[in-house]
């Protein structure tokens, strides 16, 4: 009889452990895929997820690997439009670390074995959850088929969008897609930025740059429609003529492309089973909230778990926990449809580009870099 079981062994799934181990708590992470993938989106790590890290001991192996952004930079048809100084952001960390999803889930599984050696099972997806009243039952089965009983005071999801206990639950998932695509890709850095990202807002569309550790750069650019197999050769011929910057093919590490999401789940659990991270809510990579906001979703349950744990977790206030994160989720939602708003192409482009000038340096500019980094969420 565990503490906790947590379904799903990725960047929300082992940060939970971690907090939970750090609150003294037995936990055991129960993982369908025996490995894990080099092919992650998620890089950026807000301030509020770094003060987390220093709270739990573990933020230097992340600061050691990971690229520090001071600043973003908005760019226009005509040169530099306006920036966001993060370094006007309370402290202790003024900026935003990019370190990519692998080596994130790397540090924290380490990071795990190292306190407890068996706390992670890999190979065994979850396909039954139930309630006793008493604890929490999960089944798990192999590949070969085999089936294993577990039982739990708690069984927390972190199990991503197709999220099993979701669905074994019968919570709705409410959301939509949004009309915009993207192809995205990995290149040794060329450009004179430095540690700076850069937005391209201008007439002829959307292209993000971020710097990554390695000397590494990520390009972002929106594509009229959704590209199948996108190639290297024609995002280098999409990005070079509007940036001026040379892509190298032979540096180039990932390409991908992907769509847009925004989906919200109806509850956040019942009963001795909840779920936070993707499994309770998509929400677009724009602003790069979704692994934050699932750390955060993280954060506030091991909170009520502790308080609740001299009963046994019983009477654990889900209610108020789903309302209060599904209030963060819908205004991170709003937060990213905003950012690729002012990425769409406009009727008018100049009176886009003036808007966006005005924003960036209204007295209350201030505003938006904490916005950015996910303050009050």
């Amino acid at each position: 009889m565990h503490d906790i079981i947590i379904a799903g062994g990725g960047a929300v799934g082992l940060f939970m452990a971690s907090r939970l181990k750090q609150l003294d708590m037995d936990v055991l992470i129960l993982e369908e895929n025996t490995g894990r993938s080099k092919h992650s989106r998620s890089i950026g790590i807000h301030p509020p997820s770094l003060e987390f890290l220093e709270q739990m001991g573990i933020v230097d192996p992340f600061l050691q690997q990971g690229l520090r952004i001071p600043k973003g930079i908005a760019i226009g048809d005509n040169g530099i439009i306006g920036e966001l100084d993060f370094q006007t952001c309370p402290g202790p960390y003024r900026f935003i670390l990019t370190l990519p999803q692998f080596f994130t889930e790397e540090i924290l599984e380490k990071h795990l074995i190292k306190r407890q050696g068996d706390i992670l099972k890999k190979g065994e997806a979850v396909i039954a959850v139930s309630d006793t009243n008493d604890h929490a039952e999960v089944i798990t089965q192999d590949s070969d088929g085999n089936r294993q009983t577990y039982q739990a005071k708690y069984v927390i999801g972190c199990d991503g969008k197709q999220s099993t206990v979701r669905e074994l639950l019968n919570i709705p998932f409410k959301g939509s897609s949004y009309p915009d695509t993207f192809v995205m890709g990995d290149f040794l850095d060329t450009t004179n930025f430095g540690p700076v990202a850069a937005i391209y807002l201008q007439s002829t569309g959307l292209i993000e740059s971020f710097p990554l550790p390695g000397n590494k750069r990520r390009w972002v650019i929106r594509t009229p429609a959704y590209i199948e197999n996108p190639s290297v050769e024609q995002l280098k011929k999409w990005i070079e003529p509007r940036t001026g910057y040379t892509l190298d093919p032979k540096t180039n590490t990932m390409i991908s492309s992907f769509g847009v999401q925004h989906y919200r789940a109806g509850s956040y659990g019942r009963g001795r089973i909840g779920i936070i991270g993707d499994a309770a809510h998509i929400v677009s990579p724009f602003g790069g909230q979704g692994m934050n906001l699932g750390w955060m979703d993280a954060w506030n349950l091991a909170k009520l778990l502790r308080q609740h744990r001299p009963t046994g977790f019983r009477d654990l206030p889900l209610l108020q926990f789903s309302r209060r994160r599904n209030l963060a989720a819908w205004q991170a939602i709003k937060r990213a449809e905003f950012n690729m708003g002012m990425g769409r192409a406009h009727p008018h482009p100049e009176l886009h580009e003036a808007f966006i000038k005005s924003l960036m340096h209204l007295p209350t500019n201030w505003i938006l870099p904490r916005l950015f980094t996910m303050r009050w969420l």
